[in-house]
């Protein structure tokens, strides 16, 4: 179970590591999801962190895209998110 929970946590990373090399907008929508519904604050900030290199242009439109979405959905809005929408 141990090496499960690790294995998890290095797939993400790999995987997030990539999105930032790749330098693509297309993935930011799908970060912000992922940030909102991930529990592990170590990835939520690694996620932020690769938002933050891609520089999407289209960012703040995202953000408060995802921040209706949650509105709408009864959610609460990552803190995390918050302030990457007060940046």
């Amino acid at each position: 179970l141990v090496k499960h929970i690790y294995a998890i946590y290095w797939m993400a990373s790999g995987i997030l590591t990539y999105l930032k090399e790749q330098q693509q907008y297309s993935p930011v929508a799908c970060l912000l999801r992922y940030i909102e519904e991930e529990k592990d604050k170590r990835m939520c900030d690694y996620a932020v962190l690769v938002i933050k290199e891609i520089n999407d242009p289209d960012l703040i439109k995202k953000l408060n895209e995802e921040k209706e979405y949650r509105k709408r959905s009864g959610k609460p809005f990552s803190p995390c998110l918050e302030a990457l929408l007060k940046e």
